[in-house]
This record gives structure tokens, sequence and C-alpha cells, in this order.
């Protein structure tokens, strides 16, 4: 049930903060999202510190089941009318308006923007009214940036002058999660590079995904959404080729079907691979770890890329990962020690590297070893809120310079 600008909860307790007040106490923080259950997933941890460090935390979020219990941790839930994708022209103008009651309602020292839809409304109105600063989060430039269909070129075409104006805040930060992401707003002229902060991914809670030894079952993990940019219909023709020389071998699509995005998988289609005998589809899993206990490895033959936590989930609980060699992908991947890289829409590589690591156990538990290291040491979630912390309290300061001031590099 569609609720507009709705709230729940309210300013957050301030327990746990440290001792003594923090510069920032009592800063107003709106994070904009598109889906509740993303913030839940990638950005929570990041809204839980703020609170303890004496900011006043808010999401404006779609309404979905995580709702309520983001409100329990004490962050300000407004509920908007916001779907992923482009909607009809009244749905965005609906949109918009909701999006600005809510800036008017909390009245932002900082406005931290996540998703391609978030940055564009977010940003627009950030600018109308005069929001102190600004974070855009890019965590993967997406269809509209992927795809190369003349609709879709025609779109970005359209759509690249409103992204221009709406990352133009004075005072402001991009946060990009890998080089070619970087490279390509730059190319784009979308933005000026000393406003872009590398920071590489959304944090891995590596106490919560734990290292646990590989199923012995011949099983492929997917998580995501069902997607064809992602690489599904590859995987599919890939398992194919694999069960010619391993009869067993299964797939699990954990991720559900996203009919809004037109790159979606058809129902038809995900039901005529589940009738032919080796493909589960779970649908969405709230915890990803209890189809991660049966997989022997972890795949996503995506086109591109932010960073993907889901692999970087994966190979914190020690799973072998093939993933294609692409922007995002290659940065949570060590091809040759953590996992295979693979050419994009390439089915037959792609079964060659299943077929390897399916084969050998001994293979698979060296690189779950190894990619557990590589995730602890780079990409935990203390890591990633140490760095966006520093984005926030540079772009509050009074210290000139704003985001210019930041080092452009990944966190330690």
């Amino acid at each position: 049930m569609a609720r507009t600008a709705a709230t729940i909860g309210g300013r957050a307790s301030r327990s746990g903060q440290p001792d003594g007040p923090h510069p920032y106490a009592g800063r107003r923080m709106l994070f904009l999202v598109d889906r509740a259950r993303f913030f839940a997933s990638h950005r929570l941890h990041l809204g839980r510190r703020a609170l303890t460090e004496g900011y006043s935390v808010h999401l404006a979020a779609g309404d979905d089941a995580v709702v309520q219990s983001i409100a329990a941790s004490g962050i300000g839930m407004h509920v908007i009318p916001i779907a992923r994708g482009f909607a009809a022209p009244w749905r965005e103008l609906r949109t918009l308006l909701a999006v600005d009651a809510v800036i008017r309602r909390v009245r932002p020292d900082l406005l931290h923007l996540v998703t391609i839809k978030a940055v564009l409304v977010g940003g627009i109105l950030a600018r109308r009214h005069r929001v102190g600063a600004v974070v855009y989060a890019i965590s993967g430039l997406g269809y509209l940036f992927t795809s190369n269909t003349l609709s879709v070129r025609l779109v970005r075409q359209l759509i690249l002058p409103i992204y221009r104006f709406a990352l133009k805040h004075p005072r402001s930060a991009i946060i990009v999660q890998n080089r070619d992401d970087e490279a390509e707003l730059l190319r784009l002229r979308i933005a000026s590079f000393d406003r872009i902060v590398l920071i590489e991914g959304a944090g891995v809670d590596t106490e919560h995904f734990a290292a646990a030894p590989a199923s012995m079952e011949r099983t492929v993990l997917f998580i995501g959404r069902l997607l064809a940019h992602k690489g599904v219909r590859e995987l599919v023709a890939a398992m194919r080729l694999v069960r010619r020389e391993i009869p067993d071998a299964r797939l699990i699509l954990a991720g559900e079907l996203d009919t809004a995005n037109p790159s979606s998988v058809r129902p038809e289609e995900l039901d005529g691979w589940i009738l032919e005998g080796f493909v589960e589809s779970p649908g969405h899993v709230d915890d990803i770890r209890d189809v991660m206990r049966r997989a022997a490895v972890v795949c996503l033959p995506s086109y591109r890329e932010g960073l993907p936590k889901a692999l970087l989930e994966a190979a914190a609980c020690q799973r072998a990962i093939v993933a294609t060699d692409v922007p995002g992908c290659r940065s949570a991947v060590v091809s040759g020690e953590t996992g295979i890289l693979v050419p994009a829409r390439d089915p037959e590589a792609l079964a060659r590297a299943l077929v390897a690591l399916l084969v050998d156990p001994a293979l698979c538990e060296a690189y779950g070893r190894a990619g557990r290291c590589y995730v602890a040491q780079r990409f935990s979630e203390r890591a990633v809120q140490d760095a966006t912390f520093r984005v926030y309290e540079r772009l509050l300061s009074s210290v000139p310079g704003g985001a210019a001031a930041l080092t452009n590099a990944p966190p330690n």
C-alpha cells in the first residue's frame, strides 16, 4: 500500500555515543533510496554509525517489508512513492513532490543519495532547497549505461543533461565504487575529478558472513535480480554445457524478477528453466547464508557492476567465485587466487570455469580461504564507514576545499 511521505519512528537515541560531544551531534542526515530493503542490506550500518555519533538520521524510501525494522533502529522513516527505473511522467512528478515534502520536513544538513533515481530527484531538489551538503553514491551505472539499444541510447541522451544539473551541488562529493565508473563519469562530463571519491563497495559484515566449509554438492549459486545484464541467460546456457560433463550439477537463482526493468527475465522464461530440472528459483532470500551453505561456487556473469556486494559476501563465507572480467566484478575477484574471471557474454568460457571448480573441491577450498582474507583486509564495514564519514565530515566542516580536499583513494 503506497503512502506518500508517511513518517515512522523519530529522532534516534544517542545511547552508545562516544564520550564527549561529537562535532556533528544534532546535524540532520537524510538518506534517499528507491527501496528500503536495499538500504537495509547496503547502507543501514552507515545510519547506525551516524546515530552513535549524534546525527539525527532519516531515510526516505519506497515501502516494503523492512520499513518497521529500520524505524525500530532509531532512524526516522519516511515512506514515499518511488519506482525503480523511469515511470509515467505523472508518477515521476508524484515522487518529486513526495521527496520535496520530506526535505521540507526534515531540513537536512546532509543529503546522501543512493541509486540513479534518488541521485536525479534528490540532486535537483537539493539545489532548489539549498541543502548544506550532498553525497551522491553511484553504486553502478546500471542498465541506462550498459545497454546500447537504440531506445536506451535515446533515453541516455535525454537524461545526461539532467544528470549533469543534478550533480552540480556546490558542496558535494560523488562516491564511486570502481575506477571504471569514475572514468565513465569523467568521459560523459557528468562530474569533475576533484569531486569524485573512490570507496570500494558498501561494506561486508565479516562476522555475520562467517567462513564456512564449501558444500560438496555440485551447486552453483547466483545472487541478484534476474536481469539480462546480470548475465542470467548466459549462466543458464553455461549450466547446460556444464551438465554434459557433470550431470548432477545444479543452479540456484537466488533473486527476484524485476518486471519494471526492461532487462528483466520473463516469468515464462524462468518457468521454462525450472522445468528443465536443474534450476531452482527461491526468489528473494532474506538470509542469503541459507542458500550459501548449499553452494560450491558463487557465480555472477554480469555485464557491468559497481562493486557487487553479493560476491564480497560470498568470499567472506569462503566460497570460490566465477565472475566476468568487467568493471566492478574484477575488483571483487582476484583471478587465479580467489576465483576465476571470464569474458562477459561467453557461455562457453563460463562453463569451462565452472567445470574446473566443480570437479576440484580442493581448488574451491583454496580460493575460498584466499577470498575470505581478501574481503577482511579491504572491504569490511568498518573500512567503508571510516571512509564515508571522512566525506561527511569534510563536507560539513568549515574547512575550505570541501570534497576536493579528500584523498581520492580506496580505504585501507
